[in-house]
């Protein structure tokens, strides 16, 4: 795995970290920094199982008005024709419902989801990020 550190970019000068070493020879991840003291140690693990071609599990509500349901099958094919494994679902809630959120404009934010749609959907999600994890190999305790 080749890990390029602390890569600048554009005009905020913020620091990444391009991850290579999946299926592409493009680069994997885009690891972020400045957010938290502690963030390259939180997200290096993720950021090398991803680049080692993690599959992407891609949850979309069909009814959501803030981000197409197209580009996340953009996304997908973009993936598929790059040799990632991919699976999109499609599923009957909004933008927030896929988390089991729903907006509150009076809050100006999300809240805990009373729809059934967002509850059945979040549970769905939370299903897949269980499955996910359990399928990475295990780790030794530092």
């Amino acid at each position: 795995m080749d890990v390029d550190r602390g890569v600048v970019y554009g005009p905020s000068r913020k620091a990444l970290d391009v991850y290579r070493g999946g299926p592409s020879p493009l680069p994997a991840v885009l690891l972020w920094h400045g957010r938290g003291p502690d963030e390259r140690d939180v997200l290096e693990p993720l950021a090398r199982a991803v680049a080692e071609s993690v599959p992407f599990w891609l949850v979309h509500g069909v009814h959501d008005p803030i981000v197409e349901v197209e580009r996340s099958r953009r996304f997908a094919a973009a993936l598929r024709g790059r040799g990632w494994p991919v699976a999109l679902l499609e599923v009957e809630s909004d933008h927030a419902g896929v988390v089991m959120t729903e907006y509150a404009a009076e809050r100006g934010r999300c809240v805990p989801a009373r729809d059934a749609h967002a509850v059945e959907t979040g549970l769905l999600t939370a299903r897949l990020i269980a499955d996910a994890a359990a399928s990475l190999p295990a780790r030794d305790p530092e």
